[in-house]
């Protein structure tokens, strides 16, 4: 199943700065693990957006309780969503 993670940074682009490097080194270790589609912040850096690969709701939170952004109080708030693929490029390019 493919979960969205609608995240939202607190107001301290210092403390998002600070945690960036282990928040992205757990990134890729999902991405080894296939847990992780894709992720990234949002172009204003108020929060970001991630789809995972999971088998439940459940296995979506325990990500998101172990990401170092999480963790370190970066996320003002997340909200997890199942999401569907309908239709989808099939290597996308998109950086």
């Amino acid at each position: 199943m493919k979960v969205v993670n609608l995240a939202k940074y607190v107001d301290s682009p210092e403390k998002v700065e600070e945690v960036r490097p282990a928040h992205r080194q757990y990134m890729a270790e999902l991405l080894d693990k296939r847990q992780l589609i894709v992720g990234g912040p949002y172009e204003d850096d108020s929060g970001a957006l991630f789809i995972y690969d999971v088998d439940s709701l459940s296995d979506a939170e325990d990500i998101v309780s172990a990401d170092p952004y999480k963790t370190s109080g970066v996320w003002e708030s997340y909200e997890l969503k199942p999401w569907q693929v309908i239709k989808a490029e099939p290597a996308p390019n998109w950086y």
